[in-house]
């Protein structure tokens, strides 16, 4: 029997605030050694910030980290998956669209957070 993305994935979700500037959630991804953050308040998350977000819209632009909020420079169109999906079915999303995290969402809301890292456990 395939293994469900419920059974991987990271039920603990690091939230942040739209308007948060981009060095405190670096700061915070740093503190608890993630790669991502969700954008929002619950229910509905309103995108997604990663490392990769940063390099490609903050460093390599040469924005002031400091002053720019978060939401100015996350991915704000989330694709998220199921968590009754197959983590193979997960493994294939992830791999075709080039994510690295992959929000769970439930009912449309927020249930946890698929990386690489839990799809490669599995």
């Amino acid at each position: 029997m395939p293994k469900l993305v419920r059974e991987v994935m990271s039920s603990e979700v690091y939230r942040v605030d739209p308007e948060t500037p981009v060095a405190e959630v670096v700061a915070q991804m740093y503190q608890h050694k993630i790669g991502a953050v969700i954008v929002g308040r619950e229910p509905e998350p309103a995108g997604i910030f990663t490392e990769r977000d940063l390099l490609n819209r903050v460093v390599a632009m040469g924005t002031d980290p400091k002053t720019l909020p978060v939401s100015a420079v996350m991915t704000a169109k989330l694709m998220g998956i199921s968590p009754d999906a197959a983590v193979e079915v997960a493994a294939i999303l992830m791999h075709k669209r080039g994510f690295r995290h992959l929000p769970v969402l439930e009912n449309g809301a927020l249930a946890g957070i698929l990386s690489v890292r839990d799809v490669l456990r599995a």
